[in-house]
């Protein structure tokens, strides 16, 4: 095997396991415990949490960089003889976009964030992310909740660019577009809500699209999952906000029903679509790589106040389109359980 589709694996196998932990310890934990009178001994635990998720930020972000480069640049040299890692061949402007993403997120931690830099950066952002969805959907076939979940991602994060856009062009070229901006970015969180309810139809819980019978332990903890959510509104949302803004970037101002719900199909999705019948229960051949980036996504945020959580998404959405293959091949043939029911279909049948 070629040492360059190997050492992209590596990376991305890598990235997967840093990035979820550099997000629960360096701003999921670190962030609410702020807001926590934790005594002498609690603050001084958090802060040993919070100097590890902070060092785990620069090894995650060198991965995202390698990972992003590796792939476009063997998408641009052979994409046929990379496939299985890279999935189906990009379109080359999607690779050579990809690189000058790259160069520009450089660029930009040399320089600072200048406001013209800082919205070229974002611009450039918007139409990257934008473009790898675009793809996703004009090339994936016959998998409908799939299509509809990407189409959510895809709207939830045009969303959130266009408030970042309107907000450095109120901010800094005064520009009244504010208003607009706020109304994009709650028109976008709104979106990965849905998205994320959607998960459970990508996922396979309802409708059951196969003679496979979902995990009852899945439901189960996505619905203690949501459960909690529910009653913890009762006693206290204050606390729960600010952490789901500083982590996440939610402002959660949704009824609790509906961010309860969307996180318990994001949990049964990262459980389902992780599992060994991740490409039977959900339709999709690259169904693993669509499992890691579930994970990767609260990783990313929705806020994205960092270069590293540009790339992250980056990544993240490469993995959910099946354009990153670093699990499965395109050939590889999808693991069939013992006496198939015959309604199951072969999710080899579907391609993207």
């Amino acid at each position: 095997m070629n040492d360059a589709p190997l050492l992209l694996r590596y990376m991305v196998r890598l990235l997967i396991g840093i990035a979820p932990v550099e997000f629960l310890l360096g701003r999921a934990i670190a962030r609410a415990s702020q807001q926590m009178p934790a005594g002498a001994v609690g603050a001084a635990v958090f802060s040993a949490i919070s100097a590890v998720g902070t060092f785990l930020v620069m090894p995650a972000f060198v991965l995202a960089v390698g990972t992003l480069g590796g792939a476009a640049v063997l998408a641009l040299r052979d994409p046929a003889a990379v496939s299985g890692t890279t999935g189906p061949r990009w379109p080359r402007p999607l690779a050579a976009g990809l690189l000058g993403f790259l160069a520009l997120s450089l660029v930009q931690l040399g320089l600072g964030t200048p406001p013209l830099l800082l919205l070229i950066y974002n611009a450039a952002a918007a139409g990257l992310m934008l473009g790898i969805v675009g793809v996703g959907l004009r090339r994936s076939s016959g998998n409908r909740p799939w299509r509809v979940t990407l189409a959510l991602l895809g709207l939830a994060y045009g969303g959130y660019y266009t408030y970042a856009l309107t907000a450095i062009g109120a901010q800094d070229f005064g520009l009244a577009l504010g208003g607009f901006g706020v109304a994009a970015n709650s028109l976008g969180e709104a979106a990965a809500m849905l998205a994320g309810i959607s998960l459970l139809w990508t996922a396979g819980l309802w409708p059951r699209r196969t003679g496979l019978r979902p995990q009852r332990w899945w439901a189960g903890v996505a619905a203690l999952v949501g459960g909690l959510v529910l009653i913890a509104a009762n006693f206290e949302q204050w606390l729960q906000g600010v952490a789901t803004q500083f982590s996440v970037g939610f402002t959660l101002f949704l009824p609790v029903p509906v961010t309860a719900l969307a996180l318990a199909g994001w949990v049964y999705a990262a459980l389902a679509l992780n599992s060994r019948r991740a490409a039977l229960v959900s339709g999709l051949p690259w169904a693993w790589e669509c499992g890691a980036g579930v994970l990767l996504l609260p990783a990313a945020g929705y806020m994205l106040q960092l270069n590293y959580q540009h790339l992250l998404l980056a990544v993240t959405l490469l993995l959910l389109t099946g354009l990153l293959r670093p699990f499965s091949t395109v050939g590889n043939p999808t693991p069939v359980p013992n006496n198939p029911p015959s309604a199951i279909r072969n999710p080899q049948s579907e391609t993207l």
